[in-house]
């Protein structure tokens, strides 16, 4: 995934930053007209880690970077309703006050927007007048509890998070970025909706978009390989070569991408009386840091779980019956020594122990002990 992003960015000019916790935020617009529905993708990453053990984190939130139906047909504006044309804004929002409301990253430098002016419930990107400006164009959340399904008034051209976990995390990642390098953000958005109509315009084809083509899986649109995954994959197993391993492993999203690959590799082996899987492979080749580390942390990331039986995945290597634990507040972990950690709302931080007086020991995801306060934590 993260090698895709790279490529987008030199192909547009773009700047992605690789300093430790520092935020980059791009939005995918869908190829879709349709408004009031939350079809569009914030994709935000960093690189996390130590000097030596540099990895990629990645998150995805479901969102619209469109207006909803109520505001194109009553925009606030005479000229009509602002929708955000595609590119990088560099150092445009800031932690603030959406409306003076709630936190949320507000617009603070000129930004260039497309005036939908028809006033009907069809988003128009071909006929509306370009302007650049301070518009109030935020990045914040629908609803203050659970899912929204519906835009309407939500986004006059904001940028809305769909679910308001997703959001308080974002916000989470944005205030730790704000310590280390200040409270500035750049966003970039890229535009599918856009992007088709040119095409279609350069093939002479009938203008007409064709919609719904945003890929489910944000890896699909860039450009994920199963096959060429577990190529590289097993090329860099049967050769020891750790950077071939990652190569593969930064452009799996999911778990579901996993599968997949994980199932091409076990074909890879033939008839094998014994067939691995990437996992069991990983450990009996790299059995030992810094290399270990390395692919441990980009399997946390896909969505693998350690536990007591080794990594667990259902469909791939084994299966548990332990207790997952989720955070259902910001709360407190600490070890046996005492130190402390503070932990954000909706967070997995392993599988249950014990509980005992109040207070639940669990195994964290890379295999350590830690306590946290019962009444802090969800099972599942």
């Amino acid at each position: 995934m993260i090698k895709a992003i790279k490529d987008l960015a030199a192909e547009r000019g773009y700047v992605i930053y690789e300093q430790p916790g520092f935020l980059n935020i791009w939005g995918f617009r869908a190829n879709t007209q349709v408004p009031n529905s939350f079809d569009d993708q914030i994709h935000v990453f960093t690189v996390s880690g130590t000097p030596k053990n540099r990895v990629w984190a990645y998150w995805i939130f479901k969102c619209t970077t469109d207006p909803g139906t109520f505001w194109l047909k009553n925009p606030e504006a005479k000229q009509g309703t602002a929708i955000l044309n595609p590119g990088q804004y560099v150092n445009s929002h800031a932690i603030g006050r959406h409306r003076g409301q709630y936190t949320a990253l507000v617009q603070i430098a000129p930004l260039t927007v497309t005036r939908d002016y028809n006033r009907n419930n069809v988003l128009d990107f071909e006929n509306g007048k370009t302007a650049s400006g301070l518009y109030g164009i935020n990045i914040h959340r629908a609803s203050r509890i659970g899912d929204t399904f519906r835009v309407d008034k939500y986004s006059a051209g904001c940028q809305v998070f769909k679910n308001i976990k997703d959001f308080d995390f974002f916000i989470g990642l944005c205030q730790k970025h704000r310590k280390l390098y200040g409270n500035k953000f750049t966003y970039t958005l890229i535009d599918k909706q856009m992007e088709s109509m040119n095409k279609i315009k350069q093939s002479n084809k009938p203008s007409k978009a064709v919609s719904n083509q945003f890929p489910v899986k944000p890896s699909t649109y860039a450009f994920f390989s199963p096959q060429a995954v577990a190529d590289s994959i097993y090329s860099g197993i049967v050769t020891k070569n750790l950077d071939k391993v990652l190569k593969g492993l930064f452009q799996i999203t999911d778990t579901e991408e996993y599968k997949k690959v994980n199932e091409l590799i076990k074909e890879k082996q033939g008839t094998s009386k014994v067939v691995k899987g990437i996992s069991t492979l990983l450990s009996k080749v790299f059995p030992q840091d810094p290399f270990r580390s390395k692919y441990r942390a980009q399997l946390f990331r896909i969505g693998l779980k350690w536990g007591a039986k080794g990594w667990l995945l259902s469909g791939t290597e084994s299966e548990d019956e332990t207790e997952q634990l989720t955070t259902k507040e910001d709360a407190i972990i600490w070890d046996k020594s005492g130190n402390c950690f503070r932990v954000p709302f909706g967070t997995y931080i392993g599988d249950l122990i014990q509980t005992q007086n109040g207070v639940t020991a669990f195994q964290s995801t890379d295999g350590r002990p830690y306590f946290i306060h019962t009444t802090s934590i969800k099972t599942s």
